[in-house]
């Protein structure tokens, strides 16, 4: 549990509740409405903007600048700091709004507080539920997922973290993408230096689960591809228990690849997993997921997603522009405009020390108080 604080000297004065041991403090301005819940990362609360009357939502991320804490928690948020200055607005991306430390004085900041638009739920609640999910359903979800990554990867942005929780929702459907702390640039210079150990192990594609460092934004696509089918079967397709677990499911459900879909694996151990499996013969895709048996092209699309070999996968730009998606999408989809990446977001500090400088840094970018809703939003 943590310690109390005394109070901030700060004009903006502060209101301090406590969710379950949990505290928060939060500018006065602002009316605390109701905890939402605990992430990986921070504690999120709902409030209103008594002066705009918008209703937003604030994510602690405690201790940040704490010795304890750990640098993958502070990289995650650098990420999304650095990430979300960049990007101009889109309408299925939930953008950072606004950002404040506690206590306000740098020298003495301890918590970061970052403030984005309040949304009513994630797409895994709307799966998990009894609501129905028709045809035209899936298909506008899966249009504005890709809409998302489109826009993403045009900036040259892999999300790398893909997954029906980070897809938030309102009442009218209208989805956001969120948590970008996973997410790099996409640069030949970081080619072959890039984890495999992200995105959640259900949405993982083939080339992550092997071990494959030289991987490109067709990772999220497969990861697309998951979730459209998770909207008709109202379960993951892949679960496993871990990582070869995953790799079971997939070889099981989608076939065994030929030894050309999979040449580009180096690892020993990979490459020897794969040669001594047993070998499971190649299924037709109505099989894995009967709902989509009487849609051809909704079909084909799902395969253009699941394609074991990512060389072969098509990219979200490409999948705006299949027949599945001809009554959905715009005839000009929006692309970032944005200058390449420069050393600043390509070279993350590694200590703990210019992590937190970079941290406040940026966080002086944002304002405390985020403005009226942006017309903006394309």
């Amino acid at each position: 549990m943590e310690q109390h604080r005394p109070p901030d000297p700060d004009p903006m004065g502060f209101v301090e509740r406590n969710f379950l041991g949990m505290i928060v403090m939060v500018p006065s301005r602002y009316e605390i409405i109701r905890p939402i819940g605990r992430g990986s990362f921070g504690y999120v609360i709902a409030v209103r903007d008594t002066v705009t009357d918008r209703y937003l939502a604030i994510k602690k991320y405690s201790n940040i600048f704490e010795q304890a804490s750990c640098n993958k928690v502070r990289l995650h948020l650098l990420r999304e700091l650095k990430l979300h200055k960049v990007l101009q607005s889109h309408q299925n991306i939930l953008k950072i709004e606004g950002c404040y430390t506690y206590p306000t004085d740098p020298e003495h900041a301890c918590d970061v507080y970052v403030i984005s638009r309040l949304m009513h739920t994630t797409l895994a609640r709307v799966i998990a539920s009894d609501n129905v999910l028709t045809p035209a359903h899936c298909q506008y979800y899966i249009y504005q997922i890709l809409r998302a990554l489109s826009y993403l990867h045009s900036a040259r942005i892999m999300h790398r973290d893909l997954t029906t929780q980070n897809i938030l929702m309102n009442l009218n459907h209208d989805m956001r993408l969120s948590d970008f702390g996973f997410s790099r640039p996409i640069d030949d210079q970081l080619l072959g230096q890039y984890t495999d150990y992200i995105v959640t192990r259900a949405y993982r594609p083939p080339e992550l689960l092997l071990m494959h460092q030289g991987y490109d934004e067709r990772v999220d696509t497969w990861s697309a591809g998951c979730i459209f089918a998770e909207l008709y079967l109202r379960q993951e397709l892949f679960a496993g228990p871990d990582s070869v677990g995953c790799l079971e499911r997939i070889l099981f459900v989608l076939g065994s690849p030929e030894p050309d879909e999979y040449d580009f694996v180096t690892e020993p151990s990979a490459v020897n997993f794969l040669r001594g499996y047993i070998q499971f013969p190649k299924r037709a895709l109505q099989e894995v997921v009967p709902p989509l048996a009487d849609q051809p092209h909704a079909l084909e699309f799902l395969g253009h997603m699941l394609a074991w070999d990512y060389r072969k996968r098509w990219t979200s730009a490409q999948l705006l522009q299949h027949p599945y998606l001809q009554n959905m999408r715009l005839e000009n989809e929006p692309v970032a405009d944005i200058p390449p990446w420069g050393p600043q977001m390509l070279q993350e500090p590694q200590d703990m020390e210019a992590c937190c400088v970079a941290i406040l840094q940026d966080v002086r970018n944002y304002p405390v108080f985020p403005g009226l809703e942006s017309s903006s939003d394309q």
